[in-house]
């Protein structure tokens, strides 16, 4: 399959899915919050998020113009669509089962090492080499990362697995980025995430089955937050982030992503009265200077 080049629009161009991105972000974001309140284990947590996600990818396809999935017979394409969802599903699995296994600190810093799998894996895969003032950007976005979360993360040998279970998070969030980046080149955002909802559902349950109790939904307040975890942290999150790969260069795409962990503190803050030190704030900064290096690398 040949896949089409992002071309790169100019600044005003680009401010439209930045701004996407940075709301898919935001909805990713509730993710932590709606499985810290689940009911459930967290890989069903996981499958019902893919599962419900399906019927609103698929109204969604419905509603949104261009070239998608559901107009062809089943091909390629298709199938590294459902790819991409099990690399997204085996991400969930992981994180969401981290979390249990060590501190929330460690789970965030560690998955959020992924641009440093996705840039090596653009440039050996797809010849797509960064600039310098990009590599320069990683570097303090990453150093802000670590200044932001380090502060809170405790390695330990007891925490060694799970510490293992998020780094491996890095990788397959890596690689579904990857795929779904090349097939917007050419399909929509709503056909992807009905495709890769479906791979990730696929995958996750019999792991759900597998590996918890039970995978039952008990409750009304249950179901409530499974329903708002698809909605906000799939559709709303990992769609826009689809919608603006059409637009945004992959790599820096995955540098804006470690917003993510500064946005969650945000959330912490308000919904959970966690206070934010000197050294979290410092950390944001440098993020924020990591990502404008990153941005100006990638003109």
């Amino acid at each position: 399959m040949n896949y089409e080049s992002v071309a790169k629009p100019s600044l005003f161009g680009n401010l439209i899915p930045i701004s996407l991105l940075i709301i898919a972000l935001c909805c990713l974001a509730t993710g932590g919050i709606f499985v810290r309140f689940s009911e459930l284990g967290p890989v069903t947590t996981g499958f019902y998020r893919a599962l419900f996600a399906i019927p609103l990818a698929y109204f969604w396809v419905k509603l949104e113009k261009g070239t998608n999935l559901g107009n062809e017979k089943l091909s390629k394409p298709h199938f590294v669509a459902i790819l991409g969802g099990v690399f997204l599903g085996v991400d969930l699995a992981l994180w969401h089962t981290s979390f249990f296994m060590t501190t929330v600190a460690n789970a965030n810093l560690l998955a959020n090492l992924m641009p440093f799998i996705l840039v090596p894996l653009n440039l050996i895969l797809f010849k797509i080499a960064p600039s310098r003032l990009f590599v320069y950007g990683l570097g303090f976005a990453s150093a802000g990362l670590i200044l932001l979360v380090g502060g809170k993360a405790e390695f330990t040998e007891k925490s060694l697995f799970g510490d293992s279970l998020a780094l491996i998070t890095a990788l397959f969030y890596a690689l579904y980025l990857l795929v779904i980046g090349k097939l917007r080149a050419k399909y929509t955002a709503s056909s992807l995430m009905l495709w890769s909802s479906f791979g990730c559902a696929l995958f996750l349950l019999p792991v759900s089955i597998i590996l918890e109790d039970t995978i039952m939904i008990s409750s009304i307040n249950s179901l409530l937050i499974l329903l708002s975890l698809a909605l906000f942290s799939h559709i709303g999150g990992q769609g826009l982030l689809a919608v603006a790969l059409g637009k945004v260069d992959l790599n820096l795409s995955s540098v804006l992503v470690l917003l993510q962990p500064l946005i969650a503190a945000i959330y912490a803050y308000l919904l959970f009265n966690e206070t934010l030190t000197f050294m979290e704030v410092a950390g944001a900064s440098v993020i924020l200077v990591g990502i404008y290096l990153a941005k100006k690398g990638s003109d």
